[in-house]
């Protein structure tokens, strides 16, 4: 097969395979749910199985146990945050009442104390910021819009719950012999290239996946520690909510901490619940530098914009299946640009001029004596 042939071929298949999602992309959550999650967890059957366990056993022990904390936990939370949210809801017209005789007056006073060019830039600033925000939520909405209609549909929620579990174990089962029968279908001609991308891919994703979410699961479990040692009513939704988004850079950050210091202002007014609310996220900011590197690294390579695009590019095409695939696929297209500007780089397209000779040619247009000659005997 001619270079152009396999260059159709390829481009015929990612068309195709394109299509195929936005086809069934109302069918295909649970699936890839469960892919993702066997992803996940095929390390962890690895070392079981190195410990002298079967596959089958290690499969089994380690998708019960993975499910099995997941039911618990929601099962320990639910109830939590359904009653932290009620009591916020019943308590939400003495916040107001609170915010409008005590905060209100205090940030009126200290606005009239501004400088007035100092004020009017502020306001020229929070105006431009409104119209920019409006568009920016515009199409934030529309991606939540799209994701609401895939995880809302009861269909899709039944299918989530029940079919993924069953894809997960099938595929971490199967897993190895899948990676090898894939292997296998590899061309020859360019098995070596294939293999050294797959590998970078592969070392990218498992940064993203399995780095990310464990990142993300510590800066949850301390936002939501943080927020209950100083008495937030939301303190478990708007930590879990923050570590969620922790996943998207700076978005999780600046949401909690825009949302922990709005309902510490609410709930306490004026005090130093707002400075430890703050505080706390922070902190947070501490960890995740601390803890990014050993548990992600440089592996991902991906700049915090472009993760943020594919994110919502995803989202508005495929719902919620297009935000899960979103950052696998991100890594695989930075893997394979940075091979083809790699080539690009060591081609004459990019370089024309030949290679320099290693002779050293003088001004007369003769070899250099002094780099050519061979030293003379007995010299």
């Amino acid at each position: 097969m001619s270079r152009s042939a396999r260059t159709l071929f390829w481009a015929a298949f990612i068309v195709v395979l394109i299509g195929s999602l936005w086809l069934l992309g109302g069918v295909l959550l649970p699936f890839v749910a469960g892919l993702l999650v066997a992803y996940f967890l095929d390390p962890v059957v690895d070392r079981f199985e190195r410990a002298g366990l079967g596959r089958m056993a290690s499969t089994w022990l380690v998708t019960i146990m993975f499910f099995g904390v997941i039911v618990i936990g929601i099962a320990v939370l639910a109830p939590y945050i359904q009653t932290r949210i009620s009591a916020f809801i019943d308590k939400l017209p003495d916040y107001v009442k609170a915010v409008r005789e005590e905060v209100l007056p205090q940030l009126d006073l200290l606005w009239r104390r501004l400088p007035p060019e100092v004020a009017d830039r502020i306001q020229a600033m929070f105006t431009s910021a409104e119209g920019e925000g409006s568009r920016a939520a515009g199409m934030i909405a529309d991606v939540l819009k799209g994701v609401m209609n895939s995880v809302m549909s009861i269909a899709n929620l039944v299918s989530l719950i029940l079919i993924t579990p069953v894809v997960s174990f099938y595929l971490l089962r199967d897993w190895d012999a899948m990676m090898a029968r894939i292997d296998g279908w590899v061309p020859v001609t360019g098995r070596d290239v294939v293999r050294r991308l797959a590998r970078d891919m592969d070392r990218g994703i498992a940064g993203l996946v399995r780095g990310q979410t464990l990142l993300c699961l510590i800066l949850g479990t301390w936002y939501s520690l943080g927020l209950v040692t100083i008495g937030l009513d939301l303190a478990v939704p708007v930590g879990m909510a923050a570590g969620i988004l922790s996943f998207v850079p700076f978005v999780g950050f600046i949401s909690g901490f825009a949302l922990s210091v709005g309902f510490s202002l609410l709930q306490f007014g004026t005090d130093w619940h707002v400075i430890a609310a703050g505080a706390i996220f922070l902190a947070g900011q501490g960890i995740e530098t601390l803890l990014q590197p050993p548990l992600v690294g440089n592996r991902v390579g991906l700049h915090p914009v472009w993760i943020i695009f594919a994110l919502m590019v995803g989202g508005a095409l495929f719902g919620l299946v297009g935000v899960l695939v979103a950052l696998p696929a991100a890594v695989c297209v930075a893997v394979v640009v940075r091979y083809a500007l790699e080539r690009y780089l060591a081609s004459a397209l990019y370089d024309p001029r030949p290679a320099v000779d290693a002779t050293v040619i003088d001004a007369t247009g003769s070899p250099d004596a002094c780099s050519t000659a061979a030293p003379e005997a007995g010299g």
